[in-house]
């Protein structure tokens, strides 16, 4: 009866699994960064060892930090010997864990002075870490002056030294230093290596500028294809029959928001949190008035002349617009609402900002602030500037943002560089998303690299921009707001609130998941890349992350409340032999490895077809296991999601042994598969009766249909995998 597979092969993967726990560490240039629930924001808070020990027999892997970050989270070196296969899995199991907050192999780059200014507007403040010690603390305390240079005692020439006074201690715990004079970015970059070196001091940085990350192209024509599209779209449509959204909060850090009858009743009192007048175009510095006043500028700034963008009104409306109100557009979550926290004005804003609006937005505490009290677990961030890695002051505020629950979901930037370079994209602990054209390729301008963790409709220019673009809220102010509006732009900016919407869906399904347990979900229900793409291409895969983000599919694994833990996705790739002349699936990572090196016999290859299915452990109650059946005479293998037929197997057909469950899988009813599913068609080459029998499973009509032109007997859908 079914998929055979050489003896080897099978043999392999029971030794792999048993030695599975028994890795010793070694030096191999990867590093895991995990975030513990118990310490986070406090390094010198322990793990209990039982702890640590059970974390180690869940991962797989030993678990002994190399180091630990200022906020508690560890770095545990991983040995060259682990494959990334046996890492994902590892990881993933470690998310899903009550008691860690965050986890991934990804760690922050080294940070070096970027290729070019950050931006054109001067630097003129550092972020400085001080020691414990009361004296250190105190020779940077608000109100302080000091001079940097080689002559600190005396006062230098202006080439030699700079003068500073320390203007206030952030959200964060730094001292924010403003310099007497302004400097460009590279040489802000020189006097925080100079002060850093001082005795007291920890670390200094300078702080760079964030600016909103779209490039915009109004037009008026009513095209959603973001939700919909089957090469770039979310699959809105299938997501919104499990749900339709909650009242989550989702914080939007941007440049602040407008009236919009699309937002009615969306938005929560927010924050205005830029310090500088001259930046936040509304006569003062910090107050409780988030209402976005335009960004624009002139030729006489120094970032040039620019229309106001009402970037933070269009993110929204991705996110929320009211749905089913007969007017616009329709929002990923329909309930979800809006916090707006406004750090970006006029030329950008400086992240000392950022990272206040950040910790707010999550319910920390900010001086001179009055508490938010509606604390967002959900943070949207299209906004960022390549930094050249991502500055400490910036890991510190995102570790502490993890620690309270809430995940950062970053534009990945839009300077067709990596991702890395980018900040906040390029730190730890947060959603990179790289965007899409309508096509499902990576759009022309996105960054890429390791570090992006999805994709999503972003939008891209093409011949017929209005149907490239994504549609969204605008303004019909160039300058000051005017009447509302409906506009078209594309960027990495509009990429981050398509997943961000998507969070939203899947916390109103279950608001007690972690940021790694969101992470989770996100990347194993992911939809795969088109092959003929730039991110589809095997080389390509490492570059944009998981796949296409997918509404639909993050759902089906998300779990109720007080369920055990979320549904896991798996691949199940399809192998031929031609020499057998006989097909097999598996959905084992080690398996695919093991036949793919020719442990399992020669002749077998992939055949390019796969689909998305159930782990055993995290299928939902809806999903049936899969009985993996194997028979010596046939030397092949049967599959069955059927309770009847595999039960029928097991008592009935000498000669099969029946070797665990393979995966999970949707039951048909009289041949439909429910919404959300795809169905799986079964063809047997009818060879029973000389002992070479053997299925093929597929999920594409036409080569179920070339199969009976084979000759292959058709057996109809008997299982249903998830839909893509």
């Amino acid at each position: 009866m079914r998929y055979q597979i050489a003896g080897p092969a099978r043999a392999l993967a029971a030794i792999a699994l048993a030695c599975a726990g028994s890795i010793a560490l070694a030096d191999s240039g990867r590093t895991l960064r995990l975030m513990p629930r118990t310490n986070a924001g406090d390094p010198d808070v322990p793990v209990s060892e039982a702890q640590r020990l059970q974390w180690e027999a869940i991962a797989g892997i030993e678990l002994h930090p190399s180091a630990r970050t200022p906020t508690g989270a560890w770095l545990v070196d991983v040995p060259a010997e682990v494959s990334g296969s046996r890492l994902a899995s590892a990881i993933a199991a470690l998310r899903r864990q009550a008691g860690i907050l965050w986890v991934d192999d990804k760690p922050v780059s080294v940070r070096q002075t970027p290729p070019r200014p950050a931006s054109a507007v001067p630097a003129s403040r550092l972020m400085v870490r001080t020691r414990a010690d009361f004296a250190s603390r105190a020779a940077f305390a608000p109100g302080t002056s000091g001079w940097i240079g080689r002559r600190e005692v005396e006062r230098a020439t202006a080439e030699e030294s700079i003068g500073y006074t320390v203007e206030r201690i952030t959200a964060t715990g730094h001292a924010l230093l403003r310099l007497d004079t302004p400097v460009d970015y590279a040489k802000a970059v020189e006097y925080a290596a100079t002060l850093g070196q001082r005795a007291g001091v920890r670390y200094a940085e300078a702080v760079g500028r964030a600016v909103a990350l779209r490039t915009p192209n109004d037009s008026q024509l009513n095209d959603q294809w973001s939700l919909s599209n089957v090469d770039a779209g979310i699959n809105a449509a299938a997501a919104w029959e499990i749900t339709t959204g909650g009242p989550v909060t989702v914080a939007v850090i941007d440049t602040g928001v407008l009236p919009h009858p699309d937002l009615a009743g969306k938005i929560l009192p927010g924050y205005d949190f830029i310090s500088d007048p001259a930046t936040a175009r509304d006569g003062d510095g910090r107050d409780p008035d988030a209402t976005d006043p335009g960004d624009a500028s002139t030729a006489d700034d120094a970032c040039g002349a620019r229309r106001s963008s009402w970037h933070g009104t269009f993110v929204s409306g991705i996110i929320a617009a009211a749905t089913n109100n007969g007017l616009g557009i329709a929002g990923v979550s329909w309930g979800a609402k809006i916090l707006p926290v406004r750090v970006l004005g006029k030329c950008g804003g400086t992240f000392d900002d950022v990272i206040d609006g950040m910790l707010w937005a999550s319910g920390a505490p900010v001086d001179g602030v009055p508490s938010n009290p509606h604390p967002a677990r959900i943070l949207n961030m299209s906004l960022g500037a390549e930094t050249g890695g991502c500055p400490a002051f910036m890991q510190e505020a995102i570790d502490m943002v993890i620690a309270r629950g809430a995940l950062p979901v970053v534009a990945a930037g839009n300077s067709l560089t990596d991702v890395y370079d980018e900040a906040p994209a390029g730190c730890g602990g947060v959603v990179s998303v790289a965007a899409l054209g309508r096509g499902g390729d990576l759009a022309s301008y996105s960054n890429s690299g390791i570090k992006a963790d999805i994709g999503a409709p972003g939008g891209d220019n093409s011949a017929l921009p209005t149907q490239s673009l994504v549609l969204g809220l605008r303004n019909a102010g160039s300058d000051r707001a005017g009447a509302f509006a409906y506009g078209y732009g594309a960027g990495t900016s509009f990429a981050a609130p398509h997943v961000a919407g998507v969070l939203a869906l899947v916390l109103t399904r279950n608001p007690d998941l972690s940021p790694g347990q969101m992470l989770n979900i996100l990347i194993a229900s992911a939809r795969a890349y088109r092959q003929d793409t730039r991110c589809g291409a095997p080389a390509g895969n490492a570059a944009c992350g998981a796949g296409l983000v997918d509404a639909a599919a993050a759902l089906q694994m998300t779990p109720l409340p007080g369920s055990a833990q979320p549904a896991d996705l798996v691949n199940v790739v399809e192998f031929y032999n031609s020499t057998l002349a006989h097909y097999f699936m598996t959905a084992s990572p080690l398996e695919m490895d093991s036949i793919d090196r020719g442990v399992a016999g020669p002749g077998w290859k992939r055949t390019g077809f796969s689909f998305r299915s159930f782990a055993v452990n995290g299928a939902p109650l809806v999903a049936y296991p899969v009985c993996r059946f194997y028979g010596v005479g046939p030397n092949s293998h049967f599959y069955s999601a059927l309770p009847a037929e595999c039960a029928n197997v097991l008592s009935a057909s000498p000669g099969w042994t029946f070797e665990g469950w393979a995966f999970g899988a949707g039951l048909p009813e009289a041949g439909i598969c429910r919404a959300g599913y795809k169905p799986v068609y079964r063809a047997y080459n009818g060879r029973g009766a000389v002992d070479d029998a053997n299925h093929r499973y597929l999920i594409d009509p036409f080569e179920y249909v070339a199969m009976q032109q084979q000759g292959w007997q058709p057996e109809g859908v008997v299982m249903c995998a998830v839909n893509d």
